[in-house]
C-alpha cells in the first residue's frame, strides 16, 4: 500500500465516516481500522487537520464521534470454575482512533500524577518498578524474624475494581488534584456516556448504557491510580527511612499494623472510602500475616480482631503459600515446596499442550522465552528459590 491514500476511496470514505461519527453497527465497531492503516491515513496531509479538529472537539467539548462511546465487551477465562461467570475477565474493545485519544489523555495524566501520588504507589507510574515493594516486603519479613516485631501486614484486594468505579468520585478526585475542567469534562463523557455489546459465543447483544465503571481494556491506568485511596506519606526510602506504613500497586494495598487502633482503623477507612467511591473489598481474598510468620509473636487481641474485621489470616502453620502482587509468600518449608510442586506441575501441562503443536526450533525457543521463562526471571528479582528447582525449570523447557 502506498502512503496516496487518495487512491484508497474506500479506506478514505471509512474513516472520514467513523470521525464523523456515523453509526456503525456493533460488528463494524468491534473491528475497526487498524493501527497500521490508521497511521498512514493521519500521516496524509488532507487528513491531519480533520483528525486535529476531532480530537480537539473531544478534548475541549467532550464532543466525540459516536463510535467512540461503543464498546464491544468480549470474555475471556481466567481460572476456576467457567460456568461460574465470576471466573472470566471483560475486556472492552474500542476503535484505534479513539485508544490514540486515551493515550494522549493517559499520557498528560501520567505526566502530573508523579507529582501529586505517593511515592508508596507504584501502580502505573513511570520509574516505579513492581518489583520494589516485592522487594520491599522480604526486607521487612526478614526484619521482623530478626527482631522482636510484632507487626502484621494486611494485604487488601479490591473487589471488581474497575466496575465500581463511580463518576461523581473521580470527577471530584481529578478536580481536587487541579486537573482542568475541560479535560475532566471529557473525561466523564468519554467513559461514563458509552453503549455497551456483549459478544456472546459470536453473537452481539443489543447495547445498553454504561453506568458505572471503566472500560477495562482501554487505556486509563493513570485514572484507576487517581481512583485510589489517597494516602498521605513521604517517597519510600529503604536506605534512610519513616516507618513504612502502606505499600499500592493501583488497587492492590498492603497496610503494617502494630496495634488494634490501627486495625480498626484500616476497617473505618475502608469503609468511608467505600460509600464516598464506591469501591468494594473482597474479604475473602484480602489476608492478615505476620511479618515474622510466627503467630505467637503477634498481639492475641490483634489477632482476634483481624478475624472479626473478616480477614483471612496466614501464618507459617498454614499449608499453602499466599502472593503479594505475583510474588509468593511463604514463611516455612513446606509452604515454599508447595509453591515449588504447584509451579513444576503447571509447567509441565502448559508445555505438553503446545508440544504437539508444529512449531520450529526458533519457535519453540522465542515461546518458552516469552510465555514461559519471563515469568521465572522476573520471580528471581525477588524471590529467592531453590536451585534444584532452577534446575528442574531448565531441563522441563529444554
Amino acid at each position: 500500500m502506498t502512503r496516496n491514500t487518495s487512491s484508497h476511496p474506500l479506506i478514505w470514505k471509512t474513516y472520514c465516516i467513523q470521525l464523523a461519527g456515523a453509526q456503525r453497527s456493533a460488528v463494524q465497531a468491534e473491528m475497526g481500522l487498524p493501527y497500521p492503516i490508521l497511521r498512514l491515513l493521519l500521516a496524509h496531509p488532507a487528513c491531519q487537520e480533520l483528525a486535529l479538529a476531532v480530537y480537539n472537539d473531544a478534548l475541549k467539548l467532550g464532543v466525540f464521534p459516536p463510535s467512540w462511546q461503543e464498546t464491544c465487551i468480549v470474555l475471556l477465562p481466567k481460572k476456576g470454575d467457567l460456568w461460574n461467570l465470576a471466573n472470566w475477565r471483560p475486556i472492552s474493545l474500542i476503535n484505534t482512533d479513539c485508544k490514540v485519544f486515551t493515550r494522549l489523555l493517559n499520557a498528560r495524566v501520567i505526566g502530573a500524577a508523579n507529582k501529586v501520588i505517593t511515592g508508596h504507589q507504584a501502580g502505573f507510574m513511570p520509574t516505579r518498578f513492581i518489583g520494589d515493594h516485592g522487594m520491599a516486603l522480604r526486607l521487612l519479613m526478614e526484619d521482623a524474624q530478626l527482631h522482636d516485631n510484632r507487626a502484621v501486614g494486611v494485604a487488601i484486594d479490591s473487589a471488581k475494581a474497575y466496575d465500581y468505579v463511580n463518576e461523581q468520585y473521580i470527577c471530584k478526585v481529578l478536580q481536587k488534584f487541579g486537573f482542568p475542567t475541560i479535560f475532566i469534562t471529557s473525561i466523564r463523557n468519554l467513559f461514563f456516556k458509552t453503549k455497551i455489546t456483549i459478544n456472546v459465543n459470536g453473537f452481539l447483544t443489543e447495547p445498553v448504557s454504561q453506568k458505572r465503571g471503566l472500560r477495562q481494556g482501554s487505556v486509563h491506568q493513570g485514572l484507576l491510580t487517581a481512583h485510589c485511596p489517597p494516602v498521605k506519606s513521604s517517597s519510600l526510602q529503604l536506605l534512610a527511612p519513616a516507618p513504612v506504613k502502606l505499600l499500592a500497586y493501583a488497587d492492590d494495598l498492603l497496610v503494617l499494623v502494630n496495634s488494634c487502633a490501627e486495625m480498626q482503623a484500616i476497617q473505618d477507612h475502608i469503609s468511608c472510602y467505600g460509600r464516598a467511591s464506591n469501591a468494594r473489598v473482597n474479604y475473602h481474598k484480602s489476608v492478615a500475616f505476620p511479618l515474622a510468620g510466627d503467630r505467637s509473636r503477634v498481639r492475641p487481641d490483634l489477632f482476634r480482631l483481624a478475624g472479626r474485621l473478616q480477614f483471612q489470616w496466614y501464618d507459617s502453620n498454614s499449608p499453602s503459600y499466599i502472593k503479594y502482587l505475583v510474588y509468593p509468600i511463604w514463611f516455612s518449608k513446606a509452604q515454599r515446596d508447595f509453591f515449588c510442586k504447584e509451579t513444576i506441575l503447571k509447567l509441565q501441562a502448559s508445555l505438553d499442550r503446545h508440544r504437539t503443536r508444529n512449531i520450529s526450533v526458533y519457535g519453540r525457543a522465542n515461546m518458552v522465552n516469552s510465555l514461559f521463562l519471563a515469568r521465572f526471571w522476573h520471580l528471581l528479582r525477588v524471590t529467592t528459590l531453590p536451585t534444584a528447582f532452577v534446575s528442574k525449570i531448565s531441563s522441563l523447557v529444554v
